[in-house]
C-alpha cells in the first residue's frame, strides 16, 4: 500500500508547484492585478490583527503598524523579477522604435501618417539605420511599427508589453 502512494504525493507536488507558478505569472504578467491583490492581502491581515486584538489595543496597534511596514518591504520581493525586467526591455526596445520613426519623419520630411519600413529604420545591412541592432522582445513576441504619430506596439501587449 505504502508503493501505491510513494509516487503520486511526488506528482502532486509537481502539479501544484507549476500550479503555484502558473498563478505567479497570472499576477505578474498585469503589474497592478499583483500589486492590488498583494496590496488586499496585506490590508485584510491588519483588519484582521485590529480586529482580534480589539481588547487589547495596545499591543494590536503596533502589531498591525509592524505587519504594514513588513508588507511594504517585503511585497515587491515577491514579484518574479524576470517577467517584469522582460516587460521593461520590451517597454525600452519599443520608446527606442518611437524614437526612431520620430528622428526618421524629422530628417526625411515626413509626415506623422507615415509608416517607416524595416529598411528606414534600421538602414540597409545594418548600415545608415536610426536603430543600431534590429530590436526583439525578450518573451518572443512582435513589434508593429505604425505610423509616426501612433506608439509601436508588441504582440504581448496584453502582457504589459506596451508603451502608455
Amino acid at each position: 500500500m505504502l508503493d501505491a502512494l510513494g509516487p503520486a504525493p511526488l506528482s502532486a507536488v509537481v502539479i501544484a508547484g507549476s500550479r503555484a507558478s502558473q498563478i505567479m505569472e497570472w499576477f505578474t504578467d498585469d503589474p497592478r492585478r499583483g500589486q492590488t491583490a498583494l496590496t488586499l492581502i496585506a490590508f485584510v491581515v491588519t483588519v484582521a490583527i485590529l480586529g482580534l486584538g480589539r481588547k487589547r489595543l495596545l499591543w494590536a496597534i503596533p502589531c498591525a503598524f509592524i505587519w504594514v511596514l513588513l508588507a511594504a518591504v517585503a511585497i515587491p520581493s515577491y514579484m518574479p523579477a524576470r517577467p517584469i525586467a522582460y516587460r521593461n526591455a520590451c517597454i525600452n526596445n519599443l520608446r527606442s522604435i518611437q524614437d526612431a520613426k520620430i528622428r526618421w519623419a524629422a530628417e526625411t520630411g515626413k509626415l506623422t501618417n507615415a509608416i517607416p519600413g524595416e529598411d528606414d529604420l534600421y538602414g540597409v545591412n545594418g548600415t545608415n539605420g536610426f536603430l543600431r541592432h534590429r530590436l526583439t522582445c525578450p518573451r518572443g513576441g512582435t513589434y508593429t511599427f505604425g505610423s509616426v504619430a501612433e506608439n509601436p506596439r508588441c504582440s504581448l501587449s496584453e502582457k504589459g508589453h506596451r508603451l502608455e
